[in-house]
């Protein structure tokens, strides 16, 4: 038993004197066998360990790692999500192999290296605002954001939409997942799991305030006063003005601006100057351009909603009162708004002659104004009719002769058949989709034989479809003996044309035909027989 005793003895003292010997001669030097990952730094100094590692992190930095969400495929680089190879971590680790730590600590680690080797971890950095960045903008069909409940107030009553979770990647894992495999050597492709990301807020939260909010918030009428001006709004009114906003801090509600100006605007009609709109105005029948609209001063300045929710608050009803100041009030109509129509050409204009002083003339220019800078949208429907309402003399249209069921009266009105016949033409020959028009039952010579139109409240009327790919402004003038309509828009190519008319008898009548034909941009055309009926 001495013997091997003896020798097991001397075999330590051999390792001993063999580890301390090592130790001292390659002292400053990462021990044999020690790597950083796959990366081979045995023996290296320091400073070589950082130099060999800042090669090979330059490298994986930019490498692509491929990454899998569900079904979705992807790749991105360690450097676009903010992961970094932290060198000078690493080395200090490798270079800590062996040295550092108790004496029997250190000895053990240095015959593992000798033996079966040992590596060290590949020290790694996130930049968390980077990472979470790059995780934001992955795409995979299952994404979905959570969607915190809401409640709207139909008058008093709190009204719950339910919340919905989300769908998102777990951050958490993803992170640790990528992290080693921008390390690797051949990482493989990187599976990141998916979540279920619930609301901030439950439903029965949002019901919880909403019931708390309602109970203070609606709890009596409100008085609004707004320069020499009061109104009164109900509770029901206020209701649809709060808005549910659930942020970070808490499930609160506030009021719309846009909803309380919607209600309050009208009340305060009154008060200051109105503003006036952006229009179109055509010069000399030649350009059109854009006049720019006005701000008003009325209801409600930049505080309205703060305000009146403040008032709100108060429990006590003679305290809920809001003070509004005066404020700049938009104009409906912007010259942005008009500007974006792109109105910019003729399209069309069509002119119609008349006899100078007579009732009819009235009629014609009043109608002519009605209509002036009318914008038609793409898509859109005209009807004169719709615009312009029924003919009375409260209205102040005049007596004037009018063909009714074949014989002449005197209508209110009488003469805007002359307004109806000149669009109608102007927009023939713009060759928009006209979708109902009717003509004189006689023919009248100031007219074009077989292209005309007449009016009746409420029909016939004269109705036609904006077919363009922009808008279209219809735009009137006048004198003392003629009446014109043009049409602007953006020219998209289009041309039409009138046939000659084909006449023919029928017994005392005639058989008027005119064939509009309309020409496109591509080279196809579409025909439009129109027939009409001319009796004595």
């Amino acid at each position: 038993m001495r013997i091997p005793l003896f020798a097991a003895g001397v075999a330590l003292v051999v390792v001993g004197l063999l580890w301390l010997v090592d130790s001292t001669v390659h002292n400053g030097e990462i021990l044999t066998g020690v790597s950083a990952g796959d990366v081979e730094i045995s023996g290296d100094s320091p400073g070589d360990a950082r130099a060999t590692l800042s090669t090979v992190a330059a490298e994986r930095e930019a490498r692509p790692v491929t990454f899998r969400v569900d079904d979705t495929t992807g790749e991105v680089t360690p450097e676009t999500m903010g992961v970094t190879l932290d060198t000078e971590a690493t080395a200090a680790a490798a270079l800590g192999v062996g040295r550092t730590g108790n004496p029997l600590r250190r000895f053990v680690e240095w015959a593992r290296a000798r033996t079966t080797g040992i590596a060290v971890p590949v020290e790694t950095e996130v930049d968390p605002e980077a990472f979470a960045t790059w995780l934001g903008s992955v795409a995979f069909p299952a994404k979905a954001a959570p969607v915190e409940p809401v409640v709207e107030f139909e008058g008093t009553k709190p009204v719950l939409t339910q919340g919905v979770p989300g769908t998102s990647i777990d951050a958490e894992l993803a992170e640790s997942r990528l992290r080693h495999a921008s390390v690797d050597a051949d990482p493989g492709a990187v599976h990141l799991r998916t979540i279920e990301v619930p609301p901030r807020y439950t439903d029965i939260e949002a019901s919880d305030v909403a019931a708390a909010a309602g109970s203070t918030l609606l709890s009596a009428p409100l008085e609004v006063v707004l320069d020499t001006s009061r109104t009164t709004v109900e509770p029901a009114e206020l209701g649809p003005l709060l808005r549910s906003t659930p942020d970070a801090d808490a499930y609160r509600f506030v009021v719309s601006r846009d909803a309380a100006l919607a209600l309050l605007r009208p009340r305060f009609a009154d008060v200051g100057t109105p503003p006036v709109d952006a229009k179109f105005v055509v010069n000399g029948g030649t350009s059109v351009e854009i006049v720019k609209g006005r701000l008003g001063v009325g209801c409600c300045g930049p505080d309205t909603e703060t305000l009146l929710l403040d008032a709100m608050e108060q429990s006590d009803p003679a305290a809920r009162v809001a003070t509004l100041p005066k404020g700049e009030v938009p104009p409906d109509i912007t010259s942005d708004d008009l500007e974006a129509l792109h109105v910019t050409s003729k399209l069309a204009e069509f002119t119609t002659m008349h006899a100078a002083g007579q009732p009819r003339v009235h009629n014609i220019h009043m109608i002519a104004d009605m209509v002036q800078a009318t914008v038609v949208m793409p898509g859109e429907q005209y009807s004169v009719n719709r615009t312009i309402g029924s003919r009375t003399e409260e209205k102040g249209w005049v007596n004037a002769p009018t063909i009714v069921e074949g014989e002449m009266s005197q209508t209110p009105g009488g003469g805007i058949s002359q307004f109806a016949t000149t669009l109608y033409n102007a927009v023939y020959f713009a060759g928009i989709q006209i979708d109902e028009h009717k003509p004189h039952t006689k023919y009248i010579d100031r007219y074009p034989l077989g292209r005309e139109a007449t009016l009746g409240y409420p029909s016939p009327d004269l109705v036609f479809t904006n077919d363009m790919p922009s808008a279209i402004l219809i735009w009137t003038s006048y004198n003392d003996t003629s009446i014109t309509v043009s049409i602007w828009g953006t020219p998209d190519g289009r041309k039409a044309t009138a046939s000659e008319p084909e006449v023919r008898a029928e017994g005392e009548c005639e058989i008027v035909k005119v064939t509009r034909t309309v020409t496109y941009a591509n080279g196809s055309t579409k025909t439009e027989p129109y027939t009409q009926k001319y009796c004595p």
